[in-house]
């Protein structure tokens, strides 16, 4: 522990990282230029001998013709060029890797952390996911919208067989005491749930505002008091 290395052992070549086998790579590319973000996917058969910069260059070759600064992010840090893909500590068997493109930038940076990398690849990167997730909230949105129109028109629906059952057979009311416990298992489960992933958010929002709101006239209050 501590020692310093002798002249022979100096001259030991390195352990090269250890053999893996086949590595499926799904890479989420981010433009600064595009208005949505570009999948792509990738096996790598031997991942011990492929660096990062051969990856850029095989993917993404137009961009480093053009001196952009093209930045694979796993795990939260900035993969290095030279490294290989076997010494990354990337998952087994499948990894997946974010790609920020953006202008021309100095060398050696592209083996930086996150961090320390720049703030513009990181503001385009979460602008991209905040429009993806403003997207499923919108999605969200109309599926939740449709589901309460078909639970209010098959309600209806169930409403009008109830006034009715007098007139019906034996097995008609059969049948509707069934749809109504299909209409209850619905509403339960299915609906309950995405009313409450729906407006829960909606909630969190007003009940933020409100305390903004308050502190924001209680500030106001302290300094007229001050003045």
């Amino acid at each position: 522990q501590g020692r310093s290395l002798s002249p022979l052992e100096s001259r030991l070549p390195r352990p090269r990282p250890e053999a893996m086998g086949p590595l499926t790579l799904h890479f989420n590319v981010f433009q600064a230029d595009a208005t949505c973000e570009d999948r792509r996917t990738l096996v790598v058969q031997d991942p011990s001998s492929v660096t990062v910069r051969s990856l850029k260059v095989q993917l993404f070759s137009s961009e480093v013709q053009e001196q952009k600064a093209v930045r694979f992010i796993s795990g939260g840090r900035v993969l290095d060029d030279d490294a290989a893909l076997a010494a990354c500590a990337l998952q087994n068997e499948e990894a997946f890797v974010h790609v920020s493109i953006s202008a021309s930038v100095s060398p050696g940076s592209s083996s930086r952390t996150l961090t320390s990398a720049g703030t513009g690849n990181g503001d385009t990167a979460k602008s991209c996911a905040d429009d993806s997730s403003s997207h499923e909230e919108t999605r969200a949105g109309k599926a939740f919208f449709l589901g309460t129109v078909f639970l209010a028109g098959y309600g209806a629906m169930l409403h009008v067989g109830y006034l009715k059952r007098l007139q019906m057979s034996m097995h008609t009311s059969q049948l509707l005491f069934i749809l109504a416990a299909v209409w209850v298992y619905l509403f339960l489960c299915h609906f309950l749930p995405a009313a409450y992933q729906v407006l829960a958010p909606c909630a969190a929002n007003l009940g933020r505002a409100a305390m903004s709101g308050g502190a924001a006239s209680e500030n106001d209050d302290r300094s007229l008091s001050s003045s």
